[in-house]
Order: structure tokens, then sequence, then C-alpha cells
């Protein structure tokens, strides 16, 4: 039987400070908080069962720091599927060996100055990132790391685009159509904005929990009021903001019919690994990330 293999994707995203401190970068941070910890990062409780781990960690003098983080529920289940009797395929579960748990996600991740190489199966940026602020926090660098956030580095090429040509609508799932417009209230364009969306509207009530609703933003339906450059502001500064701070899918198309997907715009790559269970060997992943990171390290627009 041939070797399983499994794909997954390599994302570049930049960590951004709200007041940076020079010659002063996150890998710095991290390094520091690993000293601080004795050699280690602790746990993140999200509640009571839920544990983000950093299962594995190493820290290099010139090609930064690797690190695995596992996502796990104590004390958890896993179903089965009776395959014995083919007339009765009964569904049951099982617990995990006494002194473990089922891994749930995990995310590995290479930290080169402010620079991260990220490959995940289900842990995302913001899970990436609530993880940091607690570690800092316990490790008290909090105040002095302050705010800073996650990106993601997208092909300057693209960007071009969404400026020149302009947006003629966005399409996006619920949940970052959500998160969207959290983050947008209160900006210059707010009237616009607060036209285009309807937190109350029936269909955002009766889809918000599905994953594979999707939204379509038309500044064109019901918005004669606004000019064509009232609405490119906003769109254009919408856009952006998908385009950095969303992993989830969308769509943008422009004034001239020209659309534009996560696939396009995102600095990314796809890699086939061996399998290893339902997860990937993460020394593996590692290699990956370090051999991407040669890719890139000399190319100023990205690293």
């Amino acid at each position: 039987m041939a070797d399983r293999i499994r794909k997954r994707t390599v994302f570049l995203k930049k960590v951004n400070f709200e007041h940076p401190k020079p010659n002063v970068t996150f890998e710095q941070y991290v390094r520091d908080t690993i000293s601080i910890m004795g050699g280690v990062l602790p746990d993140y409780e999200k509640d009571f069962f839920l544990k983000m781990h950093c299962s594995d960690l190493s820290v290099s003098d010139n090609d930064g720091i690797f690190l695995y983080f596992t996502q796990t529920f104590e004390g958890s289940e896993t179903s089965t599927v009776n395959k014995q009797n083919i007339g009765d395929r009964s569904v049951s579960t099982i617990q995990a060996p006494t002194g473990q748990d089922f891994l749930e996600q995990d995310l590995s991740v290479l930290i080169y100055k402010d620079n991260l190489i990220t490959c995940s199966s289900g842990l995302s940026s913001s899970a990436l990132l609530n993880y940091f602020y607690q570690v800092f926090k316990k490790s008290n660098l909090d105040n002095e790391v302050g705010v800073f956030g996650i990106t993601n580095v997208a092909h300057t090429d693209q960007l071009k685009l969404i400026e020149d040509v302009g947006v003629k609508n966005i399409d996006l799932d619920v949940q970052t159509y959500l998160a969207t417009f959290e983050e947008i209230k209160g900006t210059p364009e707010k009237n616009f904005l607060k036209t285009l969306f309807k937190k109350e509207d029936p269909y955002i009530a009766r889809h918000k929990e599905n994953m594979r609703a999707r939204i379509i933003l038309n500044p064109k339906k019901g918005l004669s009021k606004f000019s064509r450059d009232d609405m490119q502001i906003p769109l254009k500064r919408l856009a952006h903001s998908i385009v950095e701070d969303h992993d989830d899918e969308y769509k943008i198309t422009l004034e001239n019919g020209a659309t534009l997907s996560p696939n396009d715009i995102k600095v990314h790559e796809k890699i086939s690994l061996p399998a290893f269970g339902n997860s990937v060997d993460h020394k593996n992943v590692w290699q990956e990330l370090k051999r991407i990171f040669e890719k890139y390290k000399n190319d100023q627009s990205i690293i």
C-alpha cells in the first residue's frame, strides 16, 4: 500500500506593533520569554478543558525560533465505527490511553524577527495571537511588548490592483462578515459602512452559525446617495482589512470583472508530507518552514 501523504499550506505573516521599539523584534520578545520561563513556553488554558500547549521548540542562533503547538481537550473521546458486522455500522467512543489526550489541532511556526511562517491544521493566527498575549503577561513582558497584531503577507502587485482598479463587490462567509463588521465600526466611513453592513439583517440571523453561508457586499444596491468615490474609499479599506486579517475564504471582484481570492493574494506555498496518524510530524514541517524561509529571506517585500 502506498505511503499516505497529507497536504498542508504554509502562510507568511507579519507581526505589527502599535508602538514598535527600535531594534527590538517579536523574535527577541519570544527568546526573552523562553529564557525567563526556564527554556520552555507555558500552556495557554482557554477554559477548564481546552488547552494549547507548546509541545516542542528549537531556538536557532541564525534561523529564528521553531515552535510546535498542539491543542487538546482533556478527557475527550473519539468516535469509532464497527467494521466487523456489515449490517451494524454502529458508532461508539473510546477514551485516550492513560496519561494522554487526543490531538485536536496543531500549528508549526518559524519566528524570524517580526516574520512568522506558519503551517496549521486547525489552529488559527488568532489562537497564536491570544497565546502570546497570555504568555507575555505570565513572563511580565506584556507592558514592554504592548499591543500587537498578526497580519497576512500579501503580494504587492495584487494589492496595487485593488487600489488602481477599484472594488465592485466582496463575497465572504458569514463569520468573516461579522468579524469584519466589528473591526470597521468607528472608522471615518462609518455612515457608508453602517448602510452596507446590517447585523440585524434576517439572513445573517438565520445563517450566522453556518460556515457555508455566504454574503455578497454589493455597494450598488441601496446606496444611491453615495458617489462612486465615496464607496471606493471604504471598499478598498475593507478589502485590505480582509486580506490582512482573515484566513477564511473570500472573493474580491474588481471593477474590471477580475476576481481575487486568498490564493491569489496571500503569499503561501503548498507542501506535501508523510502522514503521521491524522496529522504530520512537526519535525518534517520545520524542515519545510526553513526551506521556505531560505527562499524568501532576501526578498525585502516579504521578509
